[in-house]
């Protein structure tokens, strides 16, 4: 198959998906079990930085 300018066409490479490197090496998790009244703390803290609680809880503590 030839394109119109009478040159073959060549696929272009796949293109990995863009995570960063500290996403993309997160192998270790903690559980925490919160009361209703703690976990709304969590909640609101979370709504007040625009970001959904489990983004929140990877931020650094200074950047809150």
């Amino acid at each position: 198959m030839t394109s119109p300018d009478g040159k073959t066409p060549t696929a272009a490479p796949p293109v990995a998906p863009a995570v960063s490197t500290s996403e993309g090496n997160r192998t270790k998790s903690i559980a925490t079990r919160l009361t209703d009244a703690e976990f709304a703390e969590v909640e609101a803290a979370a709504t007040r930085t625009g970001k959904k609680v489990a983004e929140w809880q990877r931020m650094p503590w200074h950047a809150c």
